[in-house]
């Protein structure tokens, strides 16, 4: 996810400076901050989720829950390309 996140990302740059005849640096800044969202969804949305079926008093596992948004997160991945093509398309 992290990855693609940071190759969409960086190729509707690549083909707007393109596009305008500028010369095109990668910037690598996104990639921690793709990183750090991920990464700080995938950790804390589900704790936040446990504790309150836990206060609920309904039977959850955390790692039933980690597991769930990791694979909730899969969608995400033609979401992100189709929004980078839709981003390069509207330059």
């Amino acid at each position: 996810m992290v990855f693609v996140l940071f190759v969409v990302g960086n190729m509707a740059g690549s083909l707007t400076a393109y596009q305008s005849g500028t010369d095109f640096t990668p910037n690598f800044a996104h990639l921690s901050l793709a990183a750090t969202v991920v990464y700080c969804y995938v950790a804390f949305a589900p704790i936040v989720l446990w504790l309150a079926l836990k206060y609920l008093g309904a039977p959850s596992s955390l790692v039933q829950l980690w597991c769930l948004y990791g694979y909730a997160l899969a969608v995400f991945i033609p979401v992100s390309v189709r929004s980078g093509m839709h981003e390069w398309r509207r330059m």
